[in-house]
């Protein structure tokens, strides 16, 4: 009798927990299925009266929302994060974020003592760059951190380096502010930021051919330049240029000034005494610009001096011969070779150019002597000129 009525308890106890379930379950079911109807509107949990800015608002006062809790290694598993993506990261102790434009997590806040970074960064790097061409940044004066939080100009491109101290870009023809945010695991310190132009000028790296013609004179004297002395048919040593130069399709970063009226781009050239060359020529001296390429003495009298006008990136480098005599004395040459940054044209201005009878050359030539530009009437011939200019503009 006993052991019937405790079968019969058991049953209706398992019954009766079975319509629980049953009206749970119905009762999850119908919430379920009217999500949708509420997709649209704001929802509350603990509440009836949720904040109508909120879409989800939570209330309770005995219990909190529980973020999802991972190591790093499972945080850096999760495939293809959304962006604005919240995490706890236990080895960090840090809530942290993820940002799809640098696909990197950044700590938002770190509960445990520890401050975000106190350091005055200072960003290294041009503060001219060309359109197109890849310019370099880098942070010097803080500690290692944990990422370095870069900003470009809109428009740029960022090759390599976000969330490291150094960073790799191609400008576009945007000017503005690279900025640089310090960060460890407790937060980020104050964005540095410095200006940087964009010259929207693309430099003719490969050009290899070039249209010549006059050009307006315009000569004025070197007000701060460097002299070299140069002996009767001698050429100087490197000189280095102010900013890389193409041609004929080559980059320089240096040139050799001749005696004798013209500069060249190649090492162990001779001074090309005793007379102008016809261009083009496979014999050496190559690769040259010839002002007033003839049998000069700078050991006699004159000078001859080189400096860079401007400012970046509109520097010109200048050659100057100022009263250099021919060999024998007399017929006093004064002329300016000038090298334009970015364009990379090439202008040579004679202010006072009288022959002494013997053949003169000005022109230029490629670096395998198979290739000339110059005007009629200036190739191996005896000519003179006077407030005179001429362009070779690269093509």
């Amino acid at each position: 009798m006993i052991g019937t009525n405790l079968t019969h308890t058991h049953t209706s106890d398992r019954n009766a927990a079975r319509c629980a379930h049953l009206r749970w379950t119905a009762l999850l079911a119908t919430s379920l299925l009217a999500l949708p109807f509420y997709y649209a509107q704001n929802v509350g949990i603990g509440t009836t009266n949720p904040a109508p800015s909120a879409l989800l608002e939570l209330h309770d006062t005995a219990r909190g929302l529980l973020i999802p809790r991972l190591t790093t290694t499972q945080r850096n598993a999760i495939p293809n994060p959304e962006h604005a993506l919240i995490i706890f990261n236990v080895d960090s102790f840090c809530f942290e974020i993820y940002d799809t434009a640098t696909a990197q997590w950044y700590p938002v806040s770190c509960p445990r003592n520890c401050a975000p970074p106190v350091c005055n960064p200072t960003i290294v790097g041009p503060s001219f760059v060309t359109t197109g061409d890849t310019a370099t940044f880098f942070i010097a004066g803080c500690p290692p951190v944990v990422q370095f939080r870069w900003r470009v100009p809109s428009g740029w491109t960022i090759l390599s380096g976000q969330g490291t101290d150094t960073l790799r870009v191609i400008p576009d023809t945007t000017d503005g502010n690279i900025s640089v945010q310090v960060c460890n695991i407790c937060g980020c310190g104050k964005r540095t930021s410095t200006f940087v132009v964009a010259d929207t000028c693309v430099a003719p790296a490969n050009t290899i051919t070039y249209t010549v013609s006059p050009t307006t004179f315009g000569f004025s004297p070197l007000p701060s330049p460097t002299c070299i002395s140069l002996c009767d048919d001698c050429v100087s040593g490197a000189i280095p240029l102010p900013f890389p130069f193409y041609f004929f399709g080559n980059t320089y970063n240096s040139l050799y000034i001749s005696s004798n009226g013209f500069i060249t781009f190649l090492a162990g050239q001779p001074s090309g005494c005793c007379s102008g060359q016809c261009l083009p020529s496979s014999g050496n001296p190559n690769g040259l610009i010839a002002g007033y390429w003839e049998d000069l003495n700078p050991g006699a009298g004159g000078t001859i001096c080189y400096q860079t006008i401007g400012n970046a990136p509109n520097r010109i480098f200048v050659v100057q011969f100022s009263n250099v005599p021919h060999f024998g004395g007399g017929n006093n040459v004064t002329f300016q070779i000038k090298l334009f940054e970015c364009s990379m044209k090439i202008e040579v201005h004679c202010q006072n150019c009288p022959s002494d009878g013997g053949t003169h050359t000005q022109g230029i030539e490629n670096p395998t002597g198979n290739a000339a530009y110059f005007l009629p009437g200036r190739n191996c011939t005896s000519f003179s000129l006077s407030n005179d200019a001429v362009l070779f503009q690269p093509q």
